[in-house]
């Protein structure tokens, strides 16, 4: 129980900087501008705007380019609502100013990394009864 413990202690939620998260958006859409020539949603792909739970936006891959492209989708479709995005614990660590965007880290390869994940996600889903 070890573990339970340890994971229930850095389950906590990250915070967003607003002034932060503002600059950062707009570098990160001008960067997507000059390296794609597009993204594309399917017509049925977003949620109706007046959805009042919890969106989660998923990539079926991993590459470095996932926050920018979900950071530039959640501004532009739901810039009413906060976000938050996890990230590998250690890129965490060498890019600090990831923290006050909203990612959180992820230890990889271990329970307490997995356990870690759940709990924060939950927390930030709001669903606090629901933690592992």
């Amino acid at each position: 129980m070890k573990i339970k413990a340890i994971a229930s202690a850095e389950a906590s939620c990250p915070r967003v900087a607003t002034y932060l998260l503002k600059g950062f958006s707009a570098y990160s859409r001008n960067y997507i501008r000059r390296h794609f020539h597009s993204i594309r949603i399917l017509k049925n792909g977003l949620p109706p705007p007046d959805i009042s739970c919890p969106v989660v936006i998923y990539l079926n891959h991993a590459s470095w380019w996932d926050p920018l492209v979900c950071l530039h989708l959640a501004r532009k479709y739901f810039g009413d609502r906060r976000s938050f995005a996890p990230i590998d614990e250690a890129s965490l660590q060498r890019y600090g100013f990831f923290k006050q965007l909203g990612f959180y880290g992820v230890e990889q390869k271990s329970a307490r990394g997995a356990i870690t994940f759940l709990r924060t996600t939950c927390k930030l889903l709001g669903s606090a009864s629901n933690m592992v």
